[in-house]
């Protein structure tokens, strides 16, 4: 089943506003920052390093055949500031992944993480909410010879495969407003390459995956959006007595085994 669109998880905060506090309108507009790294890549030879506004994974050695463009490379934008919209259904911009896919020879990258940390908050309020999801990778640098997977554009397409989607949709309420805020990729966007929500191995659970060209630099921008619906009363998502944006909630979790 091809995906046109998923909804990663990027902010998460449960909270009320302290009591006597007026916060029952609906909050219109958030002020945010993004940042986001890799982190727990194997092998260990793997190279990571900080150039311009990106942090970059980059492995293998030149193809000995002659057809290397350059060394395989992960990217990702760090330093996003701005303001959201609720329900403009546009969202900002977040952070951006690229995977540079040339031919190489090994060693090769089999899996990372992508730690996105954010802050966000009322728009000039002043207040924000740090929040930090960890997102777990798989990666498989194909060898570039038939059979490949029915849908590669290339011979063979790269795979890259998110293994903790449950984590990627979260509500939250303030007062009688509940928001949801995910981060937005349109495949329409992505330069080079294809998503998909299929059963990739073959276990009767589908998985969210990537395919991305060969010889090709494929580019993956992102949107952060903020919905939001009135709801008749504070559910149980909200903290009693907690003030507003009072409270910072960070979950990182472990790859399951």
């Amino acid at each position: 089943m091809k995906l046109q669109k998923w909804f990663m998880s990027v902010a998460a905060v449960a909270v009320l506003a302290a009591p006597g506090a007026a916060q029952a309108a609906l909050i219109t507009a958030w002020d945010y920052t993004v940042n986001a790294h890799w982190e727990n890549w194997t092998p260990g030879s793997v190279t990571n390093f900080v150039e311009g506004n990106e942090d970059v994974l980059q492995w293998g050695t030149e193809d000995d055949g002659g057809q290397s463009n350059g060394l395989s490379q992960l990217r990702v934008t760090n330093n996003i500031a701005g303001t959201i919209i609720t329900n403009d259904g546009v969202g900002s911009p977040g952070a951006t992944v690229t995977h540079n896919n040339f031919a190489i020879d090994p060693p090769t990258l089999e899996s990372t993480d992508l730690v996105v940390d954010l802050t966000f908050g009322p728009s000039g309020s002043g207040e924000s909410v740090p929040f930090t999801q960890t997102f777990f990778i798989d990666f498989d640098e194909t060898l570039n010879q038939e059979p490949c997977l029915p849908d590669s554009a290339s011979v063979c397409d790269d795979i890259f495969v998110l293994n903790n989607p449950s984590d990627l949709s979260v509500q939250f309420q303030v007062e009688d407003y509940l928001y949801t805020a995910s981060l937005v990729f349109d495949e329409a966007n992505f330069e080079g390459g294809q998503i998909f929500f299929d059963d990739l191995d073959g276990d009767g659970v589908a998985e969210l995956y990537f395919l991305t060209q060969e010889n090709f630099s494929s580019i993956l921008p992102t949107n952060i959006v903020i919905t939001a619906q009135q709801v008749p009363e504070p559910a149980a998502l909200g903290l009693v007595g907690a003030g507003i944006f009072g409270l910072g909630l960070a979950a990182r979790r472990r790859r399951k085994a």
